[in-house]
């Protein structure tokens, strides 16, 4: 068992050094240096990953044979008790768990993570009980070969539904990460409205607004208006200085952010608390965006101090906005009253759209005004869209593995089947069924298994698009019907060709033969 665990040990990190390796040539364009050594410490997990698995998984089942009966070994019509105790259970959920905290290195991440696929796991098991049982009774009425094949999967229902699960997760995981690099930003990108501003401007000195202005209009390109931005620092609340820091975890901290002001609100925001000021108003007020506002942790009410340079400035907060984000059109967290900031020098900036075939019109504009800066964010998003491919590629190298892991336990779920099996397939072939009725059943078994894995995989992809959509992205939900196909035939061919392959001694042995062994 040793020398298995470390044979396992030195093709697993060998296997782990390839993909390192695959994944530094995807992303040698975005690696600013070059990778060095990955130091001893992956092979050492990899090590003690297979040994506590060889330990804790694979040594009591062993165990327990040395103390089989021999009048067992030679009287093989006596029962023999290879069922797996609690404490078999409870050593494999002990092992899994610690190198999860080892992993992470935080015990509560750990116990999140174990929730979670309990949660799944139950779920699924439910789940694909229930669509086995279903599909039981749906066969029951239908041929020979389909009540063969779905009796089989009854009498093997947990073991079966578990396969489901591993099979439906890996399946998921390799969909989601499909919709995300294939459809996800294109979605997001046609819920946008035609005239979607793709292209900032900033750093416009107070010189050139009228300019820049005037060079629209007679271009007949529709554009925001000219903001004002001042760079400022927020560095008390209340009286209490903030602490200085640059660790993004720590909401409450010294922060620089881009000042505006304003006589109206913006009209893509939405005001959720508080009141907004008079046009004339010379009273130092303030109005923050609501998540800006809780991670610093203010309220109404409450007077933030700032640093514009080298000059103090407090201001009490008037106002929470909510901004659409995905406008992208210019958003600030932090809006003045226009009195307040009239003494700080400041730049303008705005943003427009710009078909594909004006994109000349940039020339002209960079040379009359060569201080200004733009921002092509059509060219952004095309290369956020490269970098997500190149994050999904290297994904799915991992994910193949981890379906090929599921691969190896259907087939070691299978092989611990297979003397049943053919025990069953020679009854079949003894009262005269052919071998063409025992495989296709063999067939419609794995295939109906690989079926519903797709068929959970499919829908809980569409859920997890769902969330992302609505929940992350705050865009409105489009279904993808066109990956039902590839899940559900998917997991049909991989898991029915698999199972058929690791069974194919039950139909190429002569039934005589396995009578006499049985």
């Amino acid at each position: 068992l040793l020398i298995l665990g470390l044979a396992a040990t030195l093709a697993g990190c060998l296997l782990g050094w390839t993909l390192q390796a695959l994944f530094f040539k995807l992303f040698a364009e975005q690696l600013p240096v070059q990778p060095g050594p990955s130091g001893v410490r992956p092979y050492a997990i990899g090590t003690a990953t297979s040994l506590t698995c060889l330990l804790c998984f694979a040594w009591p089942p062993l165990r327990r044979l040395g103390q089989a009966s021999p009048l067992r070994v030679l009287r093989r019509d006596l029962p023999m008790e290879n069922r797996r105790t609690v404490g078999d259970y409870s050593l494999g959920l002990l092992a899994v768990s610690l190198l999860m905290w080892w992993y992470s290195g935080d015990w509560r991440l750990t116990l999140a993570v174990l929730a979670g696929l309990a949660i799944t796991v139950v779920l699924g098991l439910g789940l694909a009980l229930t669509l086995l049982r279903g599909g039981r009774l749906v066969g029951m009425s239908a041929g020979s070969i389909w009540r063969l094949a779905l009796a089989g999967l009854q009498r093997r229902g947990t073991a079966n539904a578990l396969q489901v699960v591993i099979f439906a997760m890996a399946i998921m995981l390799l969909l989601v990460l499909l919709l995300v690099r294939t459809s996800l930003i294109d979605e997001w990108q046609m819920q946008l409205p035609d005239d979607t501003p793709n292209h900032f401007v900033i750093n416009i000195g107070p010189e050139q607004v009228q300019g820049v202005d005037q060079i629209l209009r007679q271009q007949q390109i529709r554009s925001e208006p000219l903001f004002p931005m001042i760079r400022g620092r927020i560095m008390s609340v209340n009286g209490e200085e903030l602490p200085r820091t640059e660790d993004r975890s720590q909401g409450r901290r010294q922060r620089e952010s881009n000042f505006t002001w304003a006589t109206e609100m913006p009209s893509d925001n939405r005001l959720v608390a508080g009141e907004w000021w008079q046009a004339d108003t010379t009273e130092a007020l303030v109005s923050l965006e609501s998540e800006y506002a809780e991670r610093l942790g203010v309220g109404l009410g409450d007077t933030l101090g700032f640093l514009v340079g080298s000059q103090p400035l407090e201001a009490r907060v008037a106002s929470i906005r909510e901004l659409e984000w995905q406008s992208m059109r210019p958003n600030f967290f932090l809006i003045f009253p226009p009195r307040l900031l009239a003494d700080y020098p400041a730049t303008f900036m705005t943003s427009f759209h710009l078909e594909a075939q004006d994109k000349r019109f940039l020339n002209r504009f960079i040379r009359e005004f060569p201080t200004v800066t733009v921002i092509e964010m059509d060219v952004v998003v095309e290369q956020v869209r490269t970098i997500v491919r190149q994050v999904s590629a290297a994904i799915e190298l991992v994910l193949v593995v981890i379906l090929v892991a599921g691969g190896l336990v259907l087939v070691a779920g299978v092989q611990a089947s297979v003397d049943a099996r053919m025990h069953e397939s020679a009854i079949l072939r003894t009262l005269g069924a052919r071998r063409r009725l025992v495989l296709g059943g063999l067939l419609i078994e794995f295939a109906t298994l690989g079926l519903f894995a797709g068929l959970l995989a499919t829908v809980a992809a569409e859920m997890s698009v769902y969330i992302l959509q609505t929940w992350v992205m705050e865009m409105h939900y489009a279904p993808s019907p066109w990956i039902w196909l590839p899940g559900l035939l998917g997991g049909a061919l991989l898991v029915g060709g698999l199972g058929v392959f690791s069974c194919r001694r039950v139909v190429s042995s002569p039934p005589v033969a396995l009578l006499r062994e049985l």
